[in-house]
C-alpha cells in the first residue's frame, strides 16, 4: 500500500477499469508522476479509485468498483473504498451497457428503447424510451425501507407513464412520471391493502429538462425529493421482502401507457438515505 496526505492507496493485482466515459469517471489528468496522481486524488472526497497508465492518470468514484476486469496493470482502491454504503441496485448506462453493477440484475427485451445521450452530453450513456420500455430480472429488491432515485428526463406527456415499476400481481413498487395530465412525477407502493395516496413534485416538470428524483421510505413515511429538495411525503405501505417478477423501466403494471422519456443513473438502496446524502446524490457534477 502507499500512503498519500493520511491516504492509504491498495494496489488491486491485475485488475484494472476498462476506457469508458460516464457519471463514475471524475477526471483524466495528463500526468506521467503516479505519486502526484494520487494526490490528485486525495484532495477529491469522491475519489475513490486510481487508474494509471503511462501519462493518463483516471480517478474514479467508489461505484466504479464493479466496472474492474482483469488486466495486465492494476488499480489502486483509497481507504474503505469498497464500501457502497446499502446500494444494492446500479443502472449507470455507458457505452450502450444497460447493466446493473452491483447485483447483475441487467436490462433486457428493450421494446423501443434505446441508448441516446445523457446529461452531459456523453453519446450512449442514458436510455430513451419512445412508448417503450426495459424488463428487469426478477428477484428480492425491497424489505422495509429504501431509497430509490434517477435522472430523467420528461419528452413527452404520458399519463400515470412510469420511470420504473416492480411487482408480482398488483402489489408495485414505483414511480410515475406525470400524474395524470399534470406532468408531476410521483411514487407510491401499492399492495392488497392499498391507502390510495401518494406523493408528487409540487409542481411540474419542464418538458425535455433533466432532473433528478429521489424517493426514501423511512419507517411507514414515503417522501419525495426534485432536484435535492423536498416536495411531499406521505402514510405508505411498507414492501415487504417478496420475490418481483414483474419488473419493468418505463412499463407500468396496471394497464397504463407506456413512457415517453430518458433516463440515467438509476439506483436502489435498501435503506433510507438523508437529505445530506440525497444531496451528495443530485448535486453530482462530474
Amino acid at each position: 500500500s502507499i500512503d498519500i496526505t493520511h491516504d492509504e492507496y491498495i494496489k488491486i493485482k491485475n485488475l484494472d477499469f476498462p476506457d469508458f466515459q460516464d457519471t463514475n469517471l471524475i477526471k483524466i489528468y495528463d500526468i506521467s508522476n503516479q505519486m502526484l496522481c494520487f494526490s490528485k486524488c486525495s484532495i477529491i472526497s469522491k475519489c475513490a479509485f486510481v487508474s494509471f497508465n503511462g501519462s493518463k492518470c483516471r480517478l474514479l468514484k467508489r461505484y466504479a468498483f464493479r466496472m474492474l476486469v482483469e488486466s495486465s496493470k492494476s488499480a489502486y482502491c483509497k481507504n474503505n473504498c469498497d464500501d457502497i454504503n446499502g446500494l444494492i441496485n446500479y443502472w449507470p448506462i455507458y457505452e450502450s451497457q444497460v447493466n446493473d453493477i452491483v447485483e447483475g440484475k441487467d436490462l433486457y427485451a428493450p421494446v423501443n428503447a434505446f441508448t441516446t445521450a445523457d446529461r452531459h452530453g456523453n453519446e450512449n450513456a442514458a436510455i430513451r424510451l419512445k412508448s417503450g420500455y426495459y424488463r428487469v430480472p426478477e428477484g428480492v429488491y425491497f424489505n422495509g425501507d429504501f431509497t430509490v432515485m434517477a435522472w430523467a428526463k420528461v419528452n413527452k406527456l404520458v399519463s400515470f407513464s412510469r420511470l420504473f415499476d416492480f411487482g408480482v400481481s398488483r402489489s408495485s413498487v414505483l414511480i410515475f412520471l406525470s400524474e395524470a395530465g399534470t406532468g408531476k412525477p410521483g411514487v407510491d407502493v401499492i399492495s392488497s391493502k392499498d391507502l390510495f395516496t401518494y406523493s408528487t413534485f409540487n409542481k411540474p416538470v419542464e418538458l425535455s429538462k433533466w432532473f433528478h428524483i429521489a424517493a426514501v421510505l423511512k419507517d411507514s413515511i414515503l417522501s419525495l425529493y426534485f432536484n435535492c429538495t423536498f416536495q411531499s411525503s406521505h402514510l405508505s405501505n411498507i414492501p415487504t421482502r417478496i420475490n418481483r417478477n414483474l419488473n419493468f423501466i418505463g412499463k407500468s403494471n396496471m394497464g397504463n401507457p407506456n413512457a415517453d422519456a430518458d433516463i440515467d443513473d438509476f439506483k436502489i438502496f435498501n435503506r433510507a438515505l438523508n437529505i445530506q446524502e440525497i444531496t451528495d446524490e443530485c448535486k453530482e457534477l462530474f
